[in-house]
């Protein structure tokens, strides 16, 4: 529950690193974005991916518990672009 959960944020935190990495001189959030944008915190989100991905390889998931996960991580999801809009 507790990787589902997170890994939005930590996904999400890599995706935006990388994407505002070019824009990154002079901005005043110029070491937070070369934080997320650095090949260890993308290795760290690509290692989490991973996690999850065997976790459930290993796991045989019911579909009321794939359900529990599916809403968990929607719902992460949600407050991450919650998050982010509140931004803009």
């Amino acid at each position: 529950d507790l990787y589902v959960a997170l890994s939005p944020c930590m996904s999400g935190y890599a995706e935006i690193g990388m994407a505002l990495e070019t824009a990154k001189k002079g901005n005043p959030f110029e070491s937070w974005i070369g934080m997320y944008a650095s090949d260890a915190f993308q290795l760290a989100a690509l290692n989490d991916r991973k996690y999850i991905d065997n976790l459930a390889s290993r796991e045989t998931i019911s579909d009321p518990r794939y359900l529990e996960l599916k809403s968990t991580f929607k719902y992460a999801c949600k407050l991450e672009a919650n998050f982010w809009s509140s931004f803009l």
